[in-house]
C-alpha cells in the first residue's frame, strides 16, 4: 500500500469530533482521556506497589499512549493533492469549459471544429432565413459525449463577431423569463429581439442541459415552451442540448420543424418509425419554408432501441418527400453527437502521445467505448499520477483496476482534498440524488438536510468553504451564475458515478439518514408541484410547509444550551467530590460497607466523566430532537441520569450498580419516547439500541449485586474483573455510538416523521 492509499485509509475513518472543538484541541482531549483511562486501569495491577513507584509507571504509560495518539493524529492530517487541471497536460479531466475562452490549439481540449462548422452552416443556410419555422436546433447524445463542449467552442467562434449575438440561458429554466427580461433590460424581450433583428443582427439563444425542462411542473413547462416559441423569428435561432434518453420526451413536446405548433401524431406516419412520426413535415403554410438547393448524401437511420444513431455526426434528414418538395429531402435540425476518436487530437492520439503504444493497448482499448467525460477523467488521473506523484508504473496499475475502483479513488481523493470529507460527501450525495430525481435544490435546502450545526455552532457557515472547494474541483457548480444560493452536480455522469460510489463508501447510518431526508423532500416537492407557492386562501404550499417545518425544528434546538450546562455542572461536582474524598475526608474508609477495603482507584472519576460525556452526546445530539411533547421529559431524564452519575462518585463502592441503572434508563428512553408518527425503520433502529442498553445495564448491575451478596469485601481479582469489563463496555459504547456518522443517522431517525402531511 503506497502513501496515497494509506492517507486515504487514515482520513476515511469515522469522525469522532462531535464536541464543537478544533481538531487539534479535540485530539489532545481525546488521546489524553484514553491515556488517563488506560493508566487508571493499569493502576489496579500495582495496588501493592509503593505509591511513588506505581505513580511513575502510570505517568510513563499515560505519556506514551498520549504521544502515540498525537503522532497518529498528525499523520492523519489531510495531505492529499487533488486531481486538477494543469498546464501542459494532454488530458483535461473533469472541467467545465462553459466560462473559459477556448482555442482549437489547446492541447488538452479535443477540438469539435467539425461540429461547430456544421452548426454554423445549418444556421446560415437553413435556420436564419426562415420566417417562423425551423428556428430550433437540437443537439443530443449520450451523457458525457461533449455536447456542452461543442456549444462552448461554438460560442467562442462568435466571441468577436459584431453581426451575431449569443445569449446563453442554460441553468434553472424556472427563471427563464426573468433571465430574458434581465438580459434585455425590458419586460417585453420579444419586442427588443425584433428591434435587434431589424438592425441586421442575428441572434442565437443557447439552452444547454435542456433535460431540466422536464424537471418542471406541467404549467411551467408550457410557459417555457411559449417563451421559446416567442424567441423564434427570422434571423434568430434557439439551440438546445439534452441527453439522448430525454429525446423522445422532447420530440413529444416540440416539433423541430415548427416550434409554434404541436408535434404531429397522425397514424398516417406510423410506418416511418417513432422519429419520423414525431418530427413530422410541415403540411400547411409551406410558402415560408426555404429549401436548400443541394442535399448532402447521408444515410438516414431510423429510431432503434430508444437511440438515434448517426455515425456521421450531422443532422438527420427527413427522407420523405411527399407534400413538401416532391422527391427532395428536407433537413430536420437534429444533431447526434458522439465521441471524437478519429484524429491526432483525439483521445486515442492523446493516449499515444502521453502513454505510448503500451497505453493505447492497455488503456485506450479498454475505455474507448466509455463516455468522453469518463475517458478524460481516467486518463487525466493516470497522467497526473505519472507527472505529479512520480508513479512510474501508473499505466500497469490502472490497467489492472476496474472502472469502479478508479472512480472510487477519484472521489476519495477529491473529497478528502476539500479538508471536510464528512460534509463534502453528504453535499455530493444530496445533489446527486436531486439530479437523478430531476429536482433542483437550493443551498439552504441542502444545508437543512446536512444540518452541520448539529456538531458545530457555526457549522452551516463553515459549509460554504466546502461548497467552494467542491466547485473548485469541478464536482459541483452554481445553478445560477455567480450565486451561492443554488448548486448542482457538475455533470450527469458524476451524479450516476457518485451514487454508485456511495453504496460502499458512505457510512450506512449517514446514507440511510440522507435517504430519509431526500425521500421526504421529494414527496413534499411532488405535492407542491401540483399547487402554487401560496394558495388563494393564504395557506402555504406543501413544499414550503415541509421546509419551514424542518427549519423551525432546527432553529428551535440549535440554540439549546441546557444539556451542555447540566453536563458541565455535574462534571464539576464529580471532580470536586473526588478531591474531597481522595485528599480531605473519605467516610467509606471508616465504615463496614467499603467493598474496596480502603482502595479508591483513579478509574472511578475518570470513568464517570467519560460516561457523563456519553450521556451528553446521546441526549444533546439525538434525544433532544424528539417530538415537541417529549422535550420536558427528555430534559428531566438527562438531569436524573447526570445526578445518578454524580451519585456513583459519592457511593463509589457501588458505582457499577448505579452505572448499570443509568445505562438501562437510557435504553428505556430510546424505546418508549419515539411515537407512532415516526417511521417504522427509524423506530426499530432506536428500539434495538435501547434494548441493547437495557440488557447491558441490567447484566452489569445484577452481576455486581451478586458479587456483593457473596463477598463482603471484593478481592483484587474481582475489582480488576469489574473494572476491565466496565472499561470494555465504555470503550465499546463510545467507539460504536459517539461518531458524527452515528449521531447524525440517529438524529434523523428521531426527527423524521412518516406520512407527515404538511
Amino acid at each position: 500500500m503506497n502513501d496515497i492509499e494509506k492517507a486515504i485509509k487514515r482520513n476515511k475513518n469515522l469522525h469522532r469530533n462531535s464536541y464543537d472543538l478544533g481538531n487539534e484541541k479535540f485530539a489532545v482531549i481525546w488521546h489524553g482521556s484514553v491515556a488517563l483511562l488506560a493508566a487508571s486501569v493499569l493502576q489496579l495491577f500495582f495496588i501493592d506497589m509503593p505509591n511513588l513507584k506505581y505513580l511513575f509507571i502510570l505517568l510513563i504509560t499515560a505519556a506514551l499512549i498520549f504521544g502515540i495518539g498525537m503522532y497518529y493524529t498528525r499523520l492523519s492530517k489531510p495531505k492529499i493533492q487533488p486531481y486538477r487541471r494543469t498546464n501542459n497536460f494532454h488530458f483535461l479531466g473533469l472541467h467545465d469549459l462553459s466560462d473559459e475562452k477556448l482555442s482549437n490549439r489547446s492541447m488538452d481540449v479535443i477540438s469539435r471544429k467539425d461540429e461547430v462548422v456544421h452548426i454554423e452552416t445549418l444556421l446560415e443556410n437553413t435556420i436564419f432565413p426562415q420566417e417562423r419555422a425551423k428556428q430550433l436546433l437540437c443537439l443530443t447524445g449520450k451523457s458525457g459525449c461533449g455536447k456542452s463542449t461543442i456549444l462552448s467552442f461554438f460560442m467562442n467562434s462568435y466571441a468577436n463577431d459584431n453581426e451575431h449575438l449569443i445569449y446563453n440561458f442554460s441553468g434553472d429554466y424556472k427563471t427563464l423569463l426573468s433571465a430574458l427580461e434581465e438580459s434585455f433590460d425590458t419586460t417585453d424581450p420579444a419586442a427588443e429581439i425584433t428591434r435587434m433583428v431589424n438592425d441586421k443582427k442575428k441572434i442565437v439563444f443557447i439552452l444547454d442541459q435542456f433535460e431540466r425542462y422536464f424537471f418542471l411542473d406541467p404549467t411551467s413547462q408550457q410557459q417555457v415552451k411559449d417563451f421559446i416559441a416567442g424567441l423564434c423569428q427570422k434571423n434568430t435561432a434557439v439551440i438546445v442540448s439534452l441527453r439522448e434518453e430525454y429525446l423522445s420526451q422532447f420530440l413529444l413536446k416540440f416539433d423541430l420543424n415548427d416550434i409554434h405548433s404541436d408535434p404531429i401524431h397522425s397514424d398516417e406516419y406510423k410506418h416511418y418509425g417513432l422519429l419520423r412520426k414525431l418530427v413530422g413535415p410541415i403540411r400547411e403554410g409551406r410558402d415560408h419554408i426555404i429549401l436548400r438547393d443541394s442535399v448532402r448524401n447521408v444515410t438516414y437511420t431510423k429510431w432503434d432501441n430508444d437511440y438515434i444513431k448517426n455515425p456521421h455526426n450531422i443532422h438527420i434528414l427527413d427522407p420523405i418527400g411527399d407534400g413538401i418538395s416532391g422527391s427532395a429531402r428536407t433537413e430536420i435540425p437534429l444533431i447526434y453527437c458522439e465521441n471524437q476518436n478519429m484524429n491526432s487530437n483525439s483521445i486515442e492520439g492523446k493516449c499515444s502521445k502521453c502513454f505510448g503504444d503500451k497505453g493505447v493497448q492497455l488503456l485506450y482499448s479498454k475505455y474507448k467505448d466509455r463516455p468522453l467525460i469518463e475517458q478524460e477523467i481516467i486518463f487525466h488521473m493516470i497522467e497526473f499520477d505519472m507527472k505529479k506523484r512520480g508513479s512510474e508504473d501508473a499505466i500497469e496499475k490502472y490497467a489492472e483496476l476496474e472502472e469502479q475502483e478508479i472512480l472510487k479513488r477519484y472521489f476519495d481523493i477529491q473529497l478528502l482534498a476539500t479538508g471536510d470529507h464528512f460534509n463534502a460527501q453528504r453535499i455530493m450525495y444530496i445533489l446527486s440524488k436531486a439530479r437523478l430525481h430531476q429536482i433542483s435544490m437550493k443551498t439552504e435546502e441542502v444545508n437543512i438536510g446536512i444540518f452541520a450545526d448539529q456538531f458545530r455552532e457555526n457549522g452551516t457557515g463553515i459549509l460554504y468553504d466546502t461548497y467552494n472547494k467542491l466547485t473548485e474541483f469541478q464536482l459541483i457548480k452554481p445553478s445560477v451564475k455567480d450565486s451561492r444560493t443554488q448548486y448542482e452536480i457538475a455533470h450527469d455522469f458524476i451524479a450516476h458515478a457518485f451514487i454508485n460510489y456511495s453504496s460502499a463508501a458512505i457510512d450506512r447510518n449517514v446514507k440511510d439518514a440522507l435517504d430519509i431526508y431526500i425521500s421526504d423532500y421529494i414527496e413534499a416537492y411532488e405535492r407542491s408541484s401540483h399547487s402554487t407557492q401560496s394558495e388563494p386562501d393564504g395557506k402555504v404550499s406543501a413544499g414550503n410547509a415541509f421546509f419551514n417545518s424542518l427549519k423551525e425544528n432546527i432553529d428551535k434546538h440549535k440554540q439549546e444550551k441546557y444539556f451542555r450546562y447540566v453536563c458541565y455542572t455535574f462534571g464539576g461536582l464529580i471532580i470536586l467530590t473526588d478531591i474531597i474524598l481522595r485528599w480531605i475526608h473519605n467516610p467509606w474508609t471508616d465504615c463496614d460497607h467499603d467493598l474496596f477495603n480502603g482502595f479508591f482507584p483513579f478509574f472511578i472519576p475518570i470513568h464517570l466523566l467519560i460516561c457523563l460525556l456519553y450521556f451528553y452526546q446521546i441526549f444533546d445530539k439525538i434525544f433532544r430532537f424528539y417530538s415537541k411533547n417529549t422535550t420536558k421529559w427528555i430534559k428531566l431524564m438527562f438531569f436524573f441520569l447526570s445526578s445518578l452519575a454524580y451519585m456513583s462518585e459519592l457511593f463509589y463502592p457501588y458505582f457499577i450498580i448505579i452505572n448499570g441503572i443509568d445505562l438501562a434508563l437510557i435504553g428505556l428512553s430510546a424505546c418508549i419516547l419515539l411515537g407512532d408518527e415516526c417511521r417504522e425503520t427509524s423506530k426499530n433502529a432506536l428500539t434495538i439500541y435501547g434494548k441493547k442498553c437495557i440488557a447491558m445495564g441490567s447484566i452489569f448491575s445484577f452481576a455486581n449485586v451478586m458479587f456483593i451478596c457473596y463477598h463482603k469485601v471484593l478481592t483484587n481479582d474481582l475489582i480488576i474483573l469489574e473494572v476491565v469489563a466496565m472499561t470494555a463496555l465504555t470503550c465499546f459504547a463510545h467507539l460504536s455510538h459517539i461518531s458524527v456518522e452515528y449521531l447524525y443517522g440517529r438524529r434523523m431517525d428521531v426527527s423524521g416523521k412518516k406520512n407527515k402531511q404538511y
